[in-house]
């Protein structure tokens, strides 16, 4: 992979886990507005934070990982690839699980073993580590479609209507297309995304083969077919417009020189494994003293976003600063190599 990318991803992965926090961090009550501005303010960001931003935050790591994952990926390698994903996905997750199973015992919850299993390994809602469902499902996809994706992505125009036509087959089928007991079950999170997988895997495969123009010349073509038979399928175009986004930023949108390889990066994954703990513990007294000081739903919910996503980035990395300087093993092992 180039320099260019290699720098750029880290820090577009960063921004996008704080648009992750800014969803988890919730709103508000609207009963808290004290006039109607101060409501349609704080429904505002409500509706902002929640809206295009988090599926595309989501779409955005689905994507990615799609891309570097099938970026020079064949057959002669995809055994030491899927070796990996085990250390760097499938380890952290059920590490991360035990301590937020540790976690909620301590708490008072009970579990029972068929809960457990169910809740870490069959998708059902949700694992003790909610947040965790995204990286068992990349290493599901790396698992079960990576021999599959190799053989349909072999020939570029072969690949391309495969693409299409599974992402078409999707939306076609939605409705049918679930794991396990029907309402209890995170497919629909999988499903919401696995477009931009595919489209991010697809055009993996095409890195080492295509000049960067050709690339964004297919995922074009995506968009064009979606159009096409947007009256066909419900939502299409948008849907298909969410799942290329990840790669047109990837390619398209340059990062200034001044944020690449900045530490905090390296926190990114630790953010994503503690923040809906963080929040839980430092939202509520944020919003208090806000509300107490400055009587607004807006204020209360902007500001106190703010404020929750610097305590929770202070924390992590004086967490990695310690880990690093004692237990730099340990670290390693719960992040994946990603510290």
């Amino acid at each position: 992979m180039n320099k260019e990318l290699r720098e750029k991803i880290p820090v577009i992965s960063f921004l996008m886990m704080i648009e992750v926090v800014l969803y988890h961090c919730e709103s508000p009550s609207n009963e808290l507005a004290v006039s109607a501005l101060d409501l349609k303010l704080n429904t505002a960001i409500d509706n902002f934070v929640t809206g295009v931003p988090c599926i595309l935050c989501m779409s955005w790591f689905f994507a990615i990982t799609g891309f570097l994952l099938f970026r020079n990926l064949s057959f002669q390698n995809l055994g030491g690839k899927i070796q990996t994903r085990i250390r760097t996905l499938l380890v952290p997750y059920l590490l991360w699980q035990i301590i937020y199973l540790i976690k909620s015992i301590l708490q008072g919850n009970s579990w029972t073993l068929s809960d457990v299993f169910g809740q870490i390994f069959l998708l059902r809602i949700w694992p003790p580590l909610g947040a965790f469902w995204y990286i068992y499902t990349v290493f599901l996809f790396a698992v079960i479609f990576s021999p599959i994706f190799l053989l349909l992505f072999k020939n570029k125009k072969v690949g391309w209507f495969s693409a299409l036509a599974m992402i078409l087959l999707l939306y076609i089928f939605w409705d049918t297309l679930y794991v396990g007991n029907g309402r209890f079950h995170y497919t629909g999170n999988i499903k919401m995304h696995f477009p931009a997988y595919v489209i991010g895997a697809y055009c993996g495969s095409l890195y080492q083969k295509s000049s960067r123009d050709a690339i964004l010349r297919c995922v074009a073509s995506f968009l064009v077919a979606a159009a096409l038979l947007d009256g066909l399928i419900e939502n299409l175009l948008y849907n298909m417009t969410i799942a290329v986004l990840p790669i047109m930023i990837l390619f398209l949108i340059p990062v200034p020189e001044w944020s690449k390889n900045r530490n905090v990066y390296r926190c990114t994954f630790l953010i994503y494994a503690t923040h809906q703990s963080l929040i839980s513990l430092f939202m509520g007294p944020i919003r208090q003293a806000l509300y107490a000081l400055i009587p607004s739903a807006a204020v209360s919910n902007l500001v106190g976003r703010i404020l929750c996503i610097l305590l929770i980035i202070a924390v992590n990395m004086g967490i990695h600063a310690v880990m690093s300087r004692f237990t730099p093993r340990t670290l390693k092992v719960l992040t994946g190599g990603r510290c």
